[in-house]
């Protein structure tokens, strides 16, 4: 198999990805690389739910390393549209599903703790637009003039405007006087 007939594969594989992102689970097999470089064959589920509380839309991917269920060359033999690349995945996704129920874990038992990670995840992402915005808004602002020390028998003092129902300059004297 040469470079050009790995690449259409690969990008069968690709499309076939894709194409599962439209369902509301999908399940597919990829080949993917490592931070090392490292070639591996990696079965991804990629569910798309929808938040109960805000009804925000989102998805969530979970990938696996097959390598030693499905080989490389094994994968890439199959990747293409008469290669058996759908019975391949269809295998792999019941030897999935087989694997998390022997280990008690069921994909609907999931679903809630997703759904509570999307919502701190929003609420934490709205929380930081809500404070860029104050932010941005406050830079904006105009700034407010310092008080000035001079007698002119306004309540603003040198401790500022937010102490003038406590401080107020006496006019007769020019004394500070507490109320």
């Amino acid at each position: 198999m040469g470079i050009r007939e790995i690449e259409e594969r690969l990008q069968f594989t690709q499309r076939y990805f894709v194409k599962q992102a439209t369902e509301q689970v999908g399940f597919a097999l990829r080949l993917v690389c490592k931070g090392s470089g490292t070639l591996f064959v990696c079965a991804v589920t990629l569910m798309s739910c929808t938040e109960q509380i805000t009804g925000w839309q989102y998805s969530t991917l979970l990938q696996m390393d097959v390598t030693k269920q499905v080989a490389i060359p094994q994968l890439l033999e199959a990747a293409c549209p008469t290669g058996g690349f759908d019975q391949l995945v269809q295998e792999s996704h019941l030897r999935m599903l087989q694997r998390f129920e022997s280990s008690g874990v069921r994909l609907s038992d999931a679903a809630p703790p997703f759904q509570q990670e999307a919502l701190e995840r929003w609420t934490g992402q709205l929380m930081d637009v809500v404070r860029h915005d104050q932010s941005r808004a406050a830079a904006k602002a105009p700034r407010a003039v310092a008080p000035s020390c001079a007698s002119d028998g306004s309540q603003s003092t040198s401790a500022g405007p937010r102490f003038g129902h406590v401080v107020k300059r006496s006019e007769r004297d020019k004394q500070l006087c507490f109320s």
